[in-house]
């Protein structure tokens, strides 16, 4: 079993990656720096934030804590928390911004190279044994 304090340590661990590999942050000698807005540089965050804490959290629990995770996720989204009595949300995740997860979970997600959630099935190439055995 994982220790909180681990998955804690792990999801930070994927966050700091991800960021470094998606070039969350720009870079400030960039010419263009001064036209990415705020809330694009939130909203990967977000999404890293979203990711990491289900490839990190999220698969160390059964199916049934997969599906508890992924339902709070959805509240989460659509402002149905309860018990979050926050006057003032700086931080808002916006809805469009991720899969509407009607009839899955977020674990069958991945974020692609635009930042947009894809289902992992979508990144599956169909081939036949002897064509993967050949590469």
């Amino acid at each position: 079993m994982t220790s909180p304090t681990a998955n804690v340590v792990n999801l930070m661990k994927m966050m700091e990656k991800l960021m470094n590999e998606r070039d969350v942050f720009p870079d400030v000698d960039n010419t263009e720096f001064h036209l990415i807005k705020t809330e694009e540089i939130i909203s990967k965050l977000n999404k890293v934030f979203i990711f990491s804490l289900i490839w990190t959290v999220g698969v160390v629990v059964d199916s049934k804590g997969r599906q508890t995770i992924s339902h709070f996720l959805k509240r989460l989204l659509k402002d149905q928390v309860p018990g979050d009595r926050r006057r003032d949300k700086k931080i808002k995740m916006d809805v469009k911004d991720y899969p509407s997860l009607d009839n899955g979970i977020f674990q069958e997600y991945m974020l692609d190279e635009e930042w947009g959630w894809k289902t992992w099935k979508s990144f599956l190439v169909e081939k036949t044994p002897e064509e993967l055995l050949l590469e």
